[in-house]
């Protein structure tokens, strides 16, 4: 199996070869970092903003979309687990591409405690793509990708300019808190979802 660190330096070198001189004067899509002395928060450099109304209604809306395997999906993917973290990711971005194996460590970790992950491949159009394959298979994520539809491009999708960018959703689809902007290592993350599932189940508990 190939590593991830080697496949993602070859995708990066011929990824930089495309974009050729505008990647001199612009990497807000294709690399770049928030902070250089923090590697946990590493990223591709941009803004994110969401929808002023997330947090009240389905963060992804009442989409059709279908995996990387060509299975259909819809928002009912939600009613699956207490809290699903939903990661925004590209095949161009190392950063995205490093923190996977973690997050599919993580998926394993807590699926028996109401949790599960959700990757949305942000720039590619189709299911079955060579590239997105090779990356699963590179970091040996199991957890479901989904490729987006029209109508996630021309909503959820419009407002994230950052990758990869984390969001946190309940069993309705309702964004729980902000979203978090880059890459983390696993013991972060841990404690992260630790904390908003206590949180999610507490106000399930409290609604029943």
């Amino acid at each position: 199996m190939k590593s991830t660190k080697s496949y993602m330096r070859r995708r990066a070198l011929s990824f930089l070869a495309a974009c050729g001189i505008f990647l001199s004067i612009s990497v807000t899509g294709c690399s770049g970092s928030p902070d250089e002395t923090d590697t946990s928060s590493q990223g591709t450099q941009a803004s994110a903003s969401t929808d002023s109304d997330a947090k009240t209604s389905s963060l992804l809306g009442d989409f059709t979309a279908v995996t990387q395997s060509g299975e259909p999906v819809d928002q009912t993917i939600f009613a699956q687990a207490d809290v699903t973290m939903i990661n925004v990711w590209t095949t161009f971005c190392t950063y995205c591409l490093d923190e996977m194996p973690a997050l599919q460590a993580l998926s394993e970790e807590y699926k028996d405690k109401g949790f599960q992950v959700v990757g949305i491949v942000s720039d590619v159009a189709k299911s079955g793509d060579d590239t997105v394959q090779d990356i699963i298979d590179a970091t040996g994520t199991t957890y479901m990708h989904i490729i987006p539809s029209s109508d996630l491009r021309t909503g959820f999708l419009k407002n994230v300019q950052s990758v990869p960018t984390t969001f946190f959703v309940d069993s309705n689809g309702k964004q729980i808190g902000d979203p978090y902007l880059g890459a983390k290592d696993q013991d972060t993350w841990a404690q992260i979802i630790e904390e908003t599932l206590r949180a999610a189940q507490e106000n399930n508990n409290e609604s029943n």
